[in-house]
């Protein structure tokens, strides 16, 4: 299987993907009790959030500066998250995820100019469309 994002015409090169997953526990101290003594819930339960690791050389976007423009401008755009309607991103195991943020960095020294970007994700189904109340 290959991992990919809805709307986002190519991934680049993808190094990893890293998956964590949380259980949101919430620990109640007992009053006069000690530390050792508390009740935790379980309120929230897991979250699953993976990394995505990999390189982008503007290939699939028309390749060089502009292509890399272009792969950035579409991962900014998933990040905004009103424009995440409908937009997830599928792993590796087919799991689905929402972005949560992005960062990349610019290598000017490899060879045919490359970036190399981040992507952090929380699993989930696409966001709903969120139109804000008109004044």
């Amino acid at each position: 299987m290959t991992a990919s994002i809805s709307g986002i015409t190519d991934l680049g090169v993808i190094f990893e993907e890293t998956v964590q997953v949380d259980n949101r526990l919430i620990t109640v101290p007992r009053p006069l009790g000690s530390s050792s003594n508390t009740t935790t819930i379980n309120l929230f339960g897991k979250t699953r959030t993976i990394t995505l690791s990999g390189s982008h050389s503007g290939q699939g976007y028309g390749g060089g500066q502009a292509g890399i423009k272009a792969f950035i401008t579409d991962i900014e755009d998933w990040v905004d998250s009103s424009l995440q309607s409908g937009v997830t991103f599928t792993d590796s195991f087919g799991f689905t995820y929402n972005v949560l943020s992005s960062t990349w960095q610019w290598v000017k020294t490899t060879p045919g100019n490359r970036i190399l970007y981040v992507i952090t994700m929380q699993e989930g189904g696409a966001l709903a469309a969120f139109n804000s109340p008109s004044s």
